[in-house]
């Protein structure tokens, strides 16, 4: 018998505050430290932003590519390509895209709500896995509670 990894499930966060209504759908790989997010907020009502922590630290020398085509895979089979772009913040390197920069992140997103187990992220030379435990849950009330356009 093989052990497999242990993965955390979806979660939901309301992060609403005094400066607005914002919402976030967060996941972590079986690592704990690889964080997939999903944010949309009231200041660019209908703008939803996917965002990859990758733990790595952001190096300031390097050269990164301004684009990419960032794969996103459900359960090992269908999958749906999408442009991100490589960022930094507090110095950690973050793949991200969003609605704003892209037309096809809904698609993402309904794939991701699909999946019955895995779901997993390639951006160039990097490969992420994370559960879709509770991705259904979760990205039907950011599609509900998310303020739209």
């Amino acid at each position: 018998m093989c052990a497999q990894p242990a993965f955390a499930a979806w979660e939901f966060h309301d992060v609403t505050d005094d400066s607005g209504e914002a919402y976030v759908g967060t996941v972590l790989d079986d690592s704990g430290e690889i964080l997939l997010e999903i944010y949309c907020d009231d200041w660019l009502p209908g703008m939803v932003d996917l965002t990859l922590y990758t733990g790595e630290a952001h190096d300031p020398d390097s050269s990164y590519a301004d684009e990419g085509v960032m794969t996103v895979t459900a359960d090992g089979a269908s999958s749906v390509d999408i442009t991100a772009f490589f960022d930094d913040m507090d110095g950690e390197l973050l793949i991200y895209t969003s609605n704003f920069e892209v037309d096809n992140i809904v698609d993402v997103m309904l794939l991701m709500a699909q999946a019955q187990q895995t779901i997993g992220v390639t951006y160039f030379d990097r490969a992420y896995r994370f559960s879709a435990e509770d991705a259904f849950s979760v990205i039907e009330r950011l599609a509900t509670d998310c303020p739209a356009e």
